[in-house]
């Protein structure tokens, strides 16, 4: 605007739009200090926010109030780009969470039929034959390349959640990767007697990232071995 065209103008009325001006006329009448937020437009009709202090000043017997408006926008484009680094942020943190509480439930199983079998080796030692000791330790061995291979698979999940890996969907046999988690949970299933059917009328294939699929997959029969009774079967 031109200053022809404000003076002998209520200001208030001619920039602020009509929503903000009972928030203007309540601090009024309220007296209430310090600066209030709303949004203003310019002469073509576009708009951007404001913040508007006002003080009154005494002078002889009249009370003068006199109102500074600023043009915050570029305040208000900083918090929003604070708020969206504090969502990314919030975010990051919520799938760290989400990925060690995966890491965990995928790593406890595996880690205790190592202990087991560490301790039936500590407490059978002296009893055990050499072929008995030697049975052992390859169990144990075996279940460590598992173990091993579930945690490679866990770390590229999470590289790839926090996307320092891209997302490779391919043609995924879906027999075939339910057979493979299968062989690396034997000692949970043999451990509580659990028989296991996998079976399919004809192949299926799947457009997948194959380490996400397998970390779905193995969480799923995980939790199904978890809640199978002893002896039970899972299909």
């Amino acid at each position: 605007y031109q200053i022809s065209e404000v003076i002998g103008k209520d200001i208030i009325q001619m920039v602020v739009l009509p929503e903000f001006h009972p928030k203007i006329q309540e601090h009024i009448v309220k007296n209430t200090t310090g600066p209030i937020e709303v949004v203003a437009k310019r002469k073509d009709g576009s708009t951007f926010p404001v913040e508007i202090e006002a003080k009154d000043f005494a002078y002889k017997d009249d009370v003068f109030r006199v109102a500074a408006v600023r043009d915050i926008s570029e305040r208000k484009k900083a918090e929003l780009i604070i708020q969206q680094q504090n969502d990314k942020l919030k975010k990051l943190n919520a799938d760290k969470d989400k990925f060690m509480q995966i890491l965990a439930h995928d790593l406890r199983n595996p880690f205790n039929s190592i202990l087991g079998f560490t301790s039936l080796l500590v407490e059978n030692l002296r009893d055990y034959t050499v072929e008995e000791v030697e049975e052992r330790l390859t169990e144990m061995y075996s279940t460590t390349q598992k173990t091993y291979s579930l945690l490679e698979d866990l770390l590229l999940w999470s590289k790839s959640q926090a996307g320092k890996l891209p997302f490779e969907p391919q043609k995924a046999d879906v027999y075939g990767v339910c057979s493979e988690i299968i062989i690396q949970a034997k000692l949970q299933l043999e451990s509580k007697g659990i028989i296991i059917h996998c079976f399919s009328s004809k192949p299926v294939f799947v457009k997948a990232d194959l380490n996400m699929f397998k970390t779905v997959i193995r969480n799923l029969l995980s939790n199904a071995i978890k809640f199978t009774n002893p002896q039970g079967a899972i299909r």
